[in-house]
């Protein structure tokens, strides 16, 4: 009867160290990806709200109803008058473009916030005149400034 060598094979790593190097290595992996696809996100303030505007009759008077997908802050949102940045949006303005003229009341329902339902209520305005919101990620003094919403034609 013959007698059966094992040989130990001396070269190769035992499965638990492999194993053990396997997850070490998937799971820097994940670290890596993790850390890939967060920085790809970027800021959420920086992006542009969605914003749908609508007139309606209120009083006598034609009201601007705002639909916005998040509450963003009133520093950040500005008026464009004819297409023309013409300022922020604030408590009462009377706003000038190209001879037309753009006279409205505005009291946010969240102080500080622009969010949906807040109305803006046009006092006076001279027919022909196109109203639009402005998003500035910056703020007011900052150079990006973008026409949002809905244009308003009165």
């Amino acid at each position: 009867m013959m007698k059966k060598m094992w040989k130990k094979n001396t070269k190769a790593v035992s499965p638990v160290i492999a194993t053990i190097l396997m997850v070490a290595i998937t799971v820097v992996l994940a670290a890596v990806l993790y850390v890939m696809v967060m920085g790809f996100g970027g800021s959420e303030t920086a992006q542009a709200p969605a914003v749908t505007l609508s007139k309606t009759t209120m009083g006598g008077k034609t009201a601007i109803v705002i639909s916005i997908d998040r509450q963003v802050d009133l520093k950040n949102i500005g008026i464009a008058i004819d297409g023309t940045y013409n300022g922020t949006l604030e408590s009462t303005g009377k706003l000038v473009q190209d001879n037309h003229y753009f006279n409205y009341t505005f009291t946010p329902l969240n102080d500080g916030k622009l969010s949906t339902g807040d109305r803006i209520v046009v006092d006076d305005v001279t027919a022909g005149t196109t109203f639009q919101l402005v998003w500035m990620p910056s703020g007011a003094n900052g150079g990006d400034k973008q026409l949002v919403g809905t244009v308003l034609t009165f």
